[in-house]
């Protein structure tokens, strides 16, 4: 027998012995249900568990009219049966205990792989890193050589278009010539500019990455976070 079974046979027994306040037995044993779902059984289990809902009905008649009913049917109501004592009530439902925490048996560092990070250090890091370094410098000098000499070029060809240079100034450039090639110079200075700001971050990550990957060996967890706009790495 399932709820809808149960409830309806209860409901109509109710109503055939002449129950009159019918809406608070039901709301009780709808409870009843709804906790022993909430405690992991079926409703099958819950119905047996409560009994048979002519027998319950039977409990909730005036004394008068119970007796009237049991000349009639010539038997004794059973008394709903006692809940057997593993975990259910009629009132109420004790859920499982939750499952012991699991202890934590904290980070054990693999030898191997640190000997492998030591390795890579002393082997490969020791000569990357500081080649990335001094590319960086490198591009950082190009462009403030450029931008100087750019800029300097420029203002000495407006110069030579006003004021008369060939005492102190030798240049087979004429005064446009020179304009432009400041210019031409300041340009390549911007885009040093932005490759200079572009392998800067990379090399920042790179460290980032480094660290992690020396951190997730020696303590188990990582340490830095990826900023997902200059790498595509997951950050944390």
């Amino acid at each position: 027998m399932n709820k809808a079974s149960f409830m309806n046979s209860l409901s109509e027994r109710l109503k055939e012995y002449g129950v009159t306040d019918t809406r608070e037995i039901l709301l009780d044993f709808e409870q009843h249900f709804e906790d022993g779902i909430a405690a992991g059984e079926t409703e099958d289990e819950v119905c047996s568990k409560l009994g048979d809902p002519n027998e319950i009905a039977k409990q909730y008649i005036p004394d008068m009219e119970l007796s009237d009913i049991d000349k009639k049917t010539e038997t004794k109501p059973a008394p709903i049966p006692e809940p057997v004592n593993d975990g259910f009530d009629t009132h109420s439902y004790n859920a499982a205990p939750p499952p012991p925490p699991v202890q934590n048996q904290g980070f054990q560092p693999d030898a191997g792989r640190i000997i492998g990070i030591i390795v890579i250090d002393l082997f490969v890091l020791s000569w990357v890193l500081p080649s990335l370094i001094s590319l960086i410098f490198g591009l950082y000098g190009c462009t403030v050589g450029f931008g100087t000499g750019g800029i300097l070029t420029f203002i000495g060809g407006i110069i030579m278009n006003f004021l008369d240079t060939s005492t102190w100034l030798f240049t087979t450039f004429s005064p446009l010539s020179t304009t432009l090639f400041g210019v031409v110079l300041m340009s390549l200075s911007s885009l040093l500019v932005i490759a200079s700001i572009a392998a800067t971050k990379g090399t920042i990550n790179i460290f980032k990455r480094l660290i992690n990957w020396h951190s997730e060996a020696f303590i188990g967890k990582k340490v830095c976070k990826i900023n997902k706009k200059d790498n595509t790495g997951e950050a944390l």
